[in-house]
């Protein structure tokens, strides 16, 4: 559950990345600091090493060589014991004692003990190296410094490392105390930081489940900044935007489907209510039947209307582009129209040329005979249906001029809307259902094209389809 939380990963990776700093930051520190604490102690035992050199050189007969001529109690006689072979002054024994915790011890060519301080441990062992070296050992709870002279004397400069380990020990806790204590602000800082940060997406979740539930209305309260987050909330409110209204058309799309649909249902059923209500006769239950069926076609174009309309909102993507003869388009189109102009007294003009596009051939036929279809039912008896194809700079044009009313120019911009009247009696008076600029417009923008409409003087309207045209050569 916290690992699928944006919050609680950051703040798992953000701790991590922190411990892991202050994991090699503390290390790091605390070697520094005892390789420090190591050669300021190698340079203090350097420093009463050199006392002592100083001091057996001092004691040294002069014209003696030999490595036991430090101090003869007679002639002949040999060596004193080690108790007594080795002395410093005074003010030079006082830097190797308990207080200063430096220790000394000298030693002959064969091992034997010409001297000691009084601190020194009992058994010390002498270091087993090559004569004229000088070196450093460790031992536990023991740091020495050690030298051997050219006639083989070993001297040997000890301390107690004992208080140097505490100190250690106690600079270590205090590294994972301050370590711990920054983990742990580092810790709560990323914590409100995160969850500053990811407030606004909390707040976006939130708005959008109330969204998804219905209130479209309801916006993303976009913050006057200009951080992803601001933009995010703008893009969403626009998304909401688009859904909403598209929600809107769609209900007003059934809406208006709706009671298309139930005024020839209601005449069929009056209808055959009527007709079954008594005995009638037969030029009655023909005028019934006829009623019904005008009714019927009206109910099958609308749906017709509307799988076309559901066909090229669902299906954009599999039309095909290809080369398509604009002048047989029309050509094919006018033909299937030629008797509902005929019954409507309404004649066709073909101004065509040889122009090719590209486009879907059966949705630019379906394009083509809805524009028709519009200019004979809009003309005016008597009329004239005018198509004229041209080619304008890159695309292919086709114009289908009427002869009628025109259209207002309050609603010159809404007519391809769908189920948009301009006047709610003249499409029922002609048979329109209102869809057939709309399922136009569709096709147009499904194969990249546009579709626009113009009034003509002194009166008509001019609706125009534009569809790529097909480059010289091509």
């Amino acid at each position: 559950m916290f690992l699928r939380s944006i919050q609680w990963r950051l703040q798992a990776w953000h701790g991590l990345t922190l411990i892991l700093v202050l994991a090699g930051f503390g290390f790091t520190v605390f070697r520094l600091h005892r390789e420090t604490e190591l050669q300021q102690m190698d340079r203090e035992l350097d420093q009463h090493l050199n006392v002592l050199v100083r001091a057996l050189r001092d004691h040294r007969p002069p014209g003696r060589s030999s490595p036991t001529g430090l101090d003869h109690s007679g002639p002949g006689s040999s060596a004193l014991p080690s108790s007594r072979g080795f002395r410093l002054l005074p003010e030079r024994e006082e830097l190797f004692s308990e207080e200063t915790g430096f220790y000394y011890i000298v030693w002959r060519r064969d091992g034997h003990t010409l001297g000691r301080s009084t601190n020194a441990p009992v058994s010390i062992p002498m270091p087993s190296v090559a004569p004229s070296d000088r070196g450093t050992r460790a031992r536990e709870l023991v740091r020495e410094s050690f030298h051997f002279t050219p006639p083989g004397e070993c001297l040997l400069v000890g301390r107690l490392t004992g208080a140097d380990q505490a100190r250690l020990r106690r600079f270590s806790m205090s590294l994972w105390g301050l370590g711990a204590g920054v983990l742990t602000l580092g810790l709560l800082g990323g914590w409100w930081i995160a969850r500053r940060a990811l407030r606004p997406i909390t707040d976006i979740t939130t708005t959008a489940a109330r969204i998804s539930g219905g209130n479209l209305s309801e916006r993303i309260e976009a913050k006057k900044t200009d951080d992803e987050l601001g933009h995010l909330a703008e893009v969403l409110n626009a998304t909401f935007a688009r859904l909403q209204a598209s929600f809107d058309r769609q209900r007003e799309f059934t809406a208006n489907a709706a009671h298309e649909l139930r005024t020839p249902i209601t005449v069929v059923m009056s209808q055959s209510e009527s007709a079954l209500a008594r005995e009638r006769s037969l030029p009655e239950y023909r005028e019934a039947l006829a009623a019904c069926l005008r009714a019927a076609k009206r109910m099958r174009q609308l749906t017709e209307a509307l799988l076309s309309l559901a066909r090229m909102d669902g299906s954009q993507t599999s039309l095909k582009r290809e080369q398509v003869d604009l002048c047989a388009v029309v050509r094919e189109s006018i033909g299937s129209l030629n008797s509902l102009a005929e019954q409507s007294q309404i004649r066709i003009e073909n101004e065509h040329g040889s122009l090719k596009g590209i486009g879907d051939p059966e949705t630019l036929r379906l394009v083509v005979t809805n524009l028709l279809t519009n200019a004979i039912q809009y003309n005016r008896e008597g009329g004239v249906v005018t198509v004229r194809i041209a080619s304008e700079s890159s695309w292919a044009v086709v114009s289908v001029m009427d002869e009628g009313p025109g259209v207002s120019a309050d609603s010159l911009g809404r007519i391809f809307e769908r189920f948009y009247r301009e006047d709610g009696s003249r499409s029922r008076h002609t048979g329109g259902v209102g869809l057939g600029l709309a399922i136009a417009k569709t096709c147009m923008a499904a194969m990249g094209g546009s579709i626009s409409a113009t009034n003509i003087e002194p009166h008509g309207l001019c609706v125009t389809v534009r569809i790529p045209g097909v480059p010289i050569g091509g």
